[in-house]
């Protein structure tokens, strides 16, 4: 949930009938959040962190003036 999303005074509503994405580190932390969240939400989209950061090295460059 972000409370700067949801529309004031629809919260509870939005909690409930909006898709909850929950995330964790690994999958004892992700299973404990969509526990907490399956009583409450209708849909939830589970997302696991990489396992690694991204390899900013492969992101294209430009080049720069010399």
């Amino acid at each position: 949930m972000a409370p700067e999303r949801t529309i004031q005074g629809q919260a509870l509503r939005e909690l409930v009938e909006l898709p909850q994405v929950i995330g964790g580190l690994d999958e004892a932390s992700l299973r404990e959040g969509v526990e907490l969240f399956e009583g409450l939400a209708d849909r939830i989209v589970p997302r696991l962190q990489p396992s690694r950061p991204p390899r900013w090295s492969s992101w294209p460059t430009t080049a720069t003036p010399t």
